[in-house]
């Protein structure tokens, strides 16, 4: 769905006004109905998804360490308290705003490399590029719109 379309617009408001009423449980088994067809039974889950769905709601908002680790910037100090440093791809740099970014040189990465915007805007930024083959001035037009959004509330599944 275009990010600049109007539908795309009311869905977003429509999700995080949802998120601030509604209990994350309703959402969830809203959601999971709309895409499933099926009812999520939280209190005794037996199918896979149905598991997946309780341990994200009642096991992961509460422990620190699986909330430290979902940011791919700061599970950085948790494997480097581990001694495995070695784990984490290579960090080029760290760029906190759309201005940072439109200065990055990115003919001085290597030939391939995945580049990814901004924490908040997960899966959506990430792009693989080739500088030789890759329209540069199009991505930034294409990656840097989507750090306004923030995923964080509306995202409930």
């Amino acid at each position: 769905m275009d990010r600049d379309s109007i539908i795309y617009y009311l869905r977003r408001r429509l999700q995080v006004f949802a998120y601030h009423i509604f209990t994350k449980e309703f959402l969830s088994k809203t959601y999971y109905f709309i895409m499933l067809r099926k009812k999520l039974h939280l209190k005794n889950p037996k199918t896979f998804n149905e598991k997946l769905q309780w341990y994200k709601l009642y096991y992961c908002p509460q422990n620190d360490l699986v909330v430290k680790c979902a940011d791919k910037y700061t599970v950085r100090e948790y494997l480097e308290l581990k001694g495995h440093t070695h784990l984490a791809p290579k960090l080029y740099g760290v760029y906190n705003d759309a201005d940072s970014i439109k200065r990055v040189d990115f003919f001085a990465f290597d030939d391939f490399y995945t580049f990814s915007e901004l924490t908040f805007t997960p899966g959506a930024a990430m792009m693989p590029l080739k500088p030789y083959s890759f329209d540069i001035e199009w991505g930034k037009h294409f990656v840097l719109p989507q750090s306004t959004d923030n995923f964080s509330s509306g995202n409930f599944l």
